[in-house]
């Protein structure tokens, strides 16, 4: 289980550009992580992940391309995919599923360079990414990220420690917008 990652500008020579699994029988989830910019032959973004919640997969590509294929490679159609933004998303529909640009601040940064300091990745107000998670699908907060010995709550933080739901409902991705 990953949550609140961003894997960005990432190349692999086969599968799975920021994430691979070889077993397909494998509980792999990615929530609240943010994909952008990954390549890879068969699935820019993932490959073989069993579960998707909360995220964002945005110009990943393989060699099918950008389109939904190239963002989570080998899925299938009955995984778990929820509350997510995935680019060129046809087949897995429902659930709070959008293909709609997520509207990222500055992606590429002023270098123009995918994976370096200057990328930013969070949501602009006009993103439809804002407040369109799923709030109960948080995990709880085992290791007490926030320190206040409250183990029993959902994760309440984002990758920046932040307070995760800062509106109606969280954000997909690995940002909360203030």
């Amino acid at each position: 289980s990953v949550t609140n990652c961003v894997f960005i500008g990432n190349t692999a020579s086969n599968s799975g550009g920021a994430v691979a699994t070889q077993d397909f029988s494998s509980s792999t989830l990615l929530q609240n992580c943010t994909l952008f910019d990954n390549n890879a032959r068969v699935g820019g973004g993932s490959h073989g992940v069993s579960s998707i919640i909360n995220s964002i997969f945005w110009g990943n590509t393989d060699e099918t391309g950008p389109g939904e294929r190239g963002q989570i490679g080998s899925i299938s159609s009955t995984s778990p995919i929820k509350y997510s933004c995935i680019q060129g998303l046809t087949t897995i529909l429902g659930n709070g599923n959008i293909s709609l640009n997520p509207q990222f601040v500055n992606p590429m940064g002023a270098d123009g360079m995918a994976g370096t300091a200057d990328d930013d990745l969070h949501l602009q107000a006009s993103s439809p990414c804002r407040n369109t998670g799923d709030a109960m699908s948080l995990p709880m907060d085992e290791c007490d990220v926030d320190e206040d010995s409250d183990t029993s709550e959902r994760l309440p933080t984002d990758l920046e420690g932040n307070p995760r739901v800062q509106g109606a409902n969280l954000d997909m991705g690995a940002y909360e917008h203030p």
